[in-house]
């Protein structure tokens, strides 16, 4: 097995020149779920769930999927709300009854009352293994709130947990954000009053470790976290936590920035604030570039998106905007699929000399949603190198191989390094590719690279 790198990197500002990524090029096609919808998670497969407005002025769960919206209904109470989905159709939410909040799960028509098994008056989140995240009332005079893991029967109480572990609280009720499919939960304690109050918890591994100041809103299976904190006063940012560190999203520069979800190809969205207008834009940011997405629809669709919810493994996004005027939620999808690529996997440095002949080495990695082996060796180009061939002969040079051992088959092409179309004098950039599957679906990949003289090379 060889060693690999990650291939999904934090947002590094690098001072030696300005790249271009894969948020710069690509584009959305729009879909309308219409008005009084408000959507709130959509899983790889594309469905979406949420919660709309009756005309009497209740909210309804709903499930979007195959270009139909199915009202849930509100399962014998006044109200409900679909809050996340998993890769099998597993949904979760709440709904209220008797004027209490019940936590529930949905599958196949199959409901379970969560309170009723649980305690739990609300469900945020679910995983591939089903492992459910929400928070129950932990005093009778329902003061306080903590957040809970619920798997098939067996109930985590990781704030409590947290309190064994030596961690203080600074306000006794905890907000459940998110869980991944490793099992890993975030969950969120402030709300009093302060930004110095903004606490976020990370559960990994039985431990439960503080973010301070940070407000947690997504994790992804890698164990990344975005969320925002306050630099200074009256300057608030989004950040990507991984594994300690804290790294600093790029903004349009204004004194806002909130992050609310973020997948595992390392594509972030949110809104931030201009510094010319001051109003809060749609963004998705990856490797080191944010984009307006208004900027990257067509321009004559009739929509103002102004407000994003979540985003799958393919870079589908939901949110609500204005189109010709009027409120109403969408479905982006992405007319290129982005891929995870990793140049020279050997090197975490991804040095590259130029002046050096020879071939480069490049992984497409599969994943649950993309196949590798489905792309036409012949059609990869990495930054205006195309693939290199064998000898003299018309066979493309390639291999089809598990290379971080997640058990799918990855495609590892090999192309010409004096075919590479660089800036010389930039010593960190991101070269970008494009292949397309021999069923015609384009797709394209980025990764950061460093250039070096032959003589530093290592």
């Amino acid at each position: 097995m060889k060693i690999m790198k990650l291939a999904i990197y934090t947002a590094l500002v690098i001072a030696f020149g300005t790249f271009q990524s894969i948020a710069g090029t690509m584009s959305f096609s729009i879909v309308d779920l219409g008005t009084k919808v408000t959507p709130t998670a959509i899983n790889n497969k594309g469905q979406v769930v949420g919660y709309s407005i009756t005309d009497d002025g209740h909210i309804h769960a709903f499930l979007y999927e195959n270009q139909i919206l199915t009202d849930l209904g509100t399962f014998g109470g006044t109200d409900s709300e679909a809050l996340a989905i998993n890769g099998s159709g597993h949904i979760v939410g709440n709904y209220f009854k008797y004027g209490y909040k019940h936590a529930f799960l949905l599958y196949n028509s199959q409901f379970t009352d969560m309170f009723g098994l649980a305690g739990m008056i609300e469900a945020t989140g679910i995983n591939d293994q089903n492992v459910m995240i929400g928070d129950i009332v932990s005093t009778p005079d329902m003061g306080s709130t903590h957040v809970i893991l619920y798997d098939n029967g067996l109930v985590t109480d990781i704030s409590v947990l947290g309190e064994i572990q030596g961690v203080t609280y600074p306000f006794i009720s905890a907000s459940p954000r998110g869980i991944n499919n490793k099992g890993q939960a975030i969950f969120f304690q402030g709300l009093c009053g302060s930004w110095e109050c903004e606490h976020s918890y990370v559960f990994s591994g039985e431990t439960v470790s503080e973010i301070f100041p940070f407000n947690a809103t997504d994790i992804n299976d890698l164990g990344q976290v975005v969320g925002s904190s306050m630099r200074e006063w009256g300057q608030v940012d989004s950040y990507l936590y991984n594994q300690g560190d804290l790294t600093r999203i790029n903004d349009f520069g204004g004194n806002y920035s909130y992050p609310t979800a973020l997948n595992n190809v390392g594509q972030v969205i949110g809104t931030a604030q201009y510094s010319q207008d001051y109003k809060f834009h749609p963004f998705i940011y990856f490797n080191e570039t944010m984009k307006d997405l208004n900027t990257l629809i067509p321009a004559d669709s009739g929509w103002d998106i102004t407000k994003v919810s979540d985003i799958n493994d393919k870079g589908q996004i939901i949110g609500t905007g204005l189109l010709n005027g009027e409120q109403h939620a969408f479905v982006l999808s992405p007319l290129v699929q982005t891929v995870q690529i990793d140049i020279r996997p050997s090197d975490a440095d991804n040095e590259i000399n130029l002046r050096a002949n020879g071939k480069l080495t490049v992984v497409i990695f599969s994943s649950t949603m993309f196949d590798a082996t489905a792309i036409n060796p012949e059609s990869v180009i990495l930054s205006g190198a195309g693939i290199a061939k064998v000898g003299k002969g018309d066979k493309y040079l390639y291999d089809l191989e598990d290379i971080n051992g997640d058990g799918l088959i990855d495609l590892i092409c090999h192309v010409y390094v004096d075919q590479l179309e660089v800036t010389p004098d930039v010593l960190l950039q991101i070269l970008e590719l494009d292949a397309e599957t021999f069923g015609g679906q384009k797709v394209r990949g980025e990764d950061k690279v460093s250039l070096v003289s032959g003589q530093n090379q290592h």
